[in-house]
């Protein structure tokens, strides 16, 4: 999925506050604050500490059982041979699922923002990452001779969500339109459902914030629709139920066991109330 029309230009700059730059941001905004007085890039061997200290880390576990840390990446080895056979316990998804660590570069908005969504939605992370290794698993075996060069159609959908993705609480009368909205990327009509309280849209994908911080061009993300019984009323209370939600969806394979077929929605401020 194509996020932007053009390259993403990184943004360098720290900035404590960028959730006020965006509304899409607000939903990372209680996890944020753990960095909010910190004036310069914080190391990522800090990040988890920092989380810890303003309440939001106890439930990040990996799905296999690890605690989640956001561990320094390491340098790209240059002795690898050629030929060296596929080594999958040094690969992303089975090392953050087998031992917590997710590789995490200093200075990166990209890598930062990612921590941020682990903090803010832990059990779908958590569910999305085990989907994740799963089909990594069935993809690629200890010991071949390459990681194949296609992604599965499965994966490719994954991906979408984690980097891309938007997810979409539906009270339960408006589930038809919400669903109509999305088959014609149609931003306006589903804006209108948000403004008339019967539909959230929640920013998901780490690359999705990093794009809206970095970007002026147009932006689409997947979208991923909820239905709900009711519509909670205050911002924490729908990202739990979010993540409640889309954790079960994916833990039972409800969503995204291939390409949605909808095209991308064009992503507006009005989506974000």
């Amino acid at each position: 999925m194509t996020l932007a029309a053009t390259p993403l230009v990184p943004r360098l700059d720290w900035d404590p506050v960028f959730v006020a730059g965006h509304p899409a941001h607000r939903v990372l905004a209680r996890a944020a604050a753990c960095f909010a007085t910190v004036r310069s890039w914080p190391d990522p061997s800090t990040w988890r500490d920092a989380l810890e200290r303003g309440g939001l880390a106890a439930p990040l576990l990996s799905d296999g059982g690890a605690r989640v840390v956001f561990a320094p990446s390491a340098p790209k080895s240059k002795s690898r041979r050629r030929r060296a056979p596929v080594e999958v316990a040094r690969i992303y998804d089975e090392q953050i699922y087998v031992r917590g660590e997710v590789p995490s570069r200093a200075g990166s908005w990209h890598d930062f923002l990612n921590m941020l969504v682990w903090a803010t939605f832990p059990s779908a992370k958590r569910a999305l990452n085990a989907r994740q290794r799963a089909a990594l698993r069935a993809h690629v075996v200890d010991g071949a001779a390459r990681i194949p060069g296609a992604r599965t159609r499965e994966q490719d959908a994954l991906s979408m969500l984690d980097e891309g993705g938007v997810i979409i609480l539906a009270a339960r009368e408006s589930e038809q339109s919400v669903r109509r909205a999305i088959e014609r990327a149609d931003a306006e009509a589903l804006g209108a459902l948000v403004h008339g309280g019967t539909a959230a849209v929640l920013a998901f994908g780490h690359a999705l914030h990093e794009h809206l911080m970095s970007s002026t061009t147009a932006i689409r993300a997947l979208a991923v629709p909820l239905v709900v019984d009711a519509l909670p009323t205050t911002l924490d209370a729908r990202v739990a139920l979010a993540d409640f939600a889309l954790a079960y969806a994916l833990a039972e394979r409800r969503v995204l066991v291939g390409p949605t077929g909808a095209p991308a929605m064009p992503v507006t401020a009005a989506l974000f109330g």
